[in-house]
């Protein structure tokens, strides 16, 4: 019998939000290596804060480095970038406001505020990672769901109506009648007992072929959004072409650069602003490798 106890367990079993934005969270935040970043930084936490937040201000406080995520100041010049920006500490921690450029007068040229530190983004816009793959971790979301419905509306065999203070009576004995191990009862005050109880044929076919298919499909461009290079679809039976592999570099390349560019520009920066010898790197980098030839038979599937 369906009631609210089994519901719920159904919506926990269907609710795979926060794993899936932690399993994207977790390879995004291992791309980038940070090479001589000061030791009281750590490198995923930097990462982390660029996937949730979008930017990221790196500046002194005393003898210690600090990466802080920030919003943008009162302070802007005149194309519209932001001068100045607001440390904001996970912990409540107030600082000051923190140049991001030397800002100088436009009317006598005199420097009015030195730079105190470097804005790093996480891309062009400054948008965090996760409101870019938000969209489409909510189709996978959708498509789990859907497919966890498609498998039960294909074990449904029977409507029981009866009597709401007689579900009970009524399911043991379907159960006893007919043999079910798995009655659904629908409760309706408007109906009578067991004069009224019939079969529907809900006729749904179990299909988690095409949901699968959707699923790989999206979760495989959510891999290309963050510049991981990926083969996973399951239904793929033969190689990719070289037209096809140089394609899909292309791509990840292009959402690699992304992020990397402006990391590279704000490590650079940070270097000439502190005195440091900082660098980044990608982790893994295999988008290099050699495709298959045109020439090159593609592999037959195997039975």
């Amino acid at each position: 019998m369906y009631n609210e106890q089994s519901k719920s367990r159904i919506d926990n079993m269907q609710s795979i939000k926060s794993q899936l934005v932690l399993l994207f969270e977790g390879l995004a935040n291992r791309q980038f290596k940070y090479v001589n970043l000061p030791k009281e930084i750590e490198e995923w936490k930097l990462e982390q804060m660029l996937f949730y937040y979008g930017q990221v201000v790196f500046f002194k406080v005393f003898e210690n480095y600090v990466a802080l995520p920030c919003t943008i100041a009162s302070q802007l010049d005149i194309y519209g970038e932001p001068q100045k920006v607001n440390a904001i500490a996970i912990n409540g921690q107030s600082f000051p406001e923190v140049a991001i450029k030397d800002i100088y007068s436009l009317t006598n040229g005199k420097l009015i505020t030195e730079q105190s530190g470097v804005r790093i983004k996480n891309n062009e816009q400054s948008i965090s990672t996760i409101a870019f793959l938000m969209p489409f971790i909510d189709r996978l979301i959708f498509i789990w769901q859907s497919l966890g419905i498609n498998e039960s509306l294909s074990r449904m065999k029977y409507l029981i109506r009866s009597n709401k203070d007689s579900a009970s009576v009524v399911s043991a004995t379907i159960k006893q009648l007919m043999g079910s191990k798995s009655p659904i009862a629908v409760v309706s005050d408007k109906r009578a007992l067991l004069d009224e109880l019939e079969k529907l044929d809900f006729n749904v076919q179990y299909t988690p072929e095409a949901y699968w298919y959707d699923f790989d499909k999206t979760f495989n461009l959510i891999l290309t959004m963050l510049g991981i290079n990926n083969n996973l679809e399951t239904n793929k039976k033969e190689r990719l072409i070289v037209d096809e592999v140089n394609a899909n570099h292309e791509l990840i390349n292009l959402f690699t650069e992304l992020r990397l560019y402006y990391r590279t520009k704000a490590v650079d920066e940070i270097n000439a602003l502190f005195g440091l010898n900082m660098s980044i790197e990608m982790r893994h980098d295999d988008t290099d490798k050699e495709p298959q030839q045109p020439n090159d038979k593609p592999v037959q599937p195997t039975e």
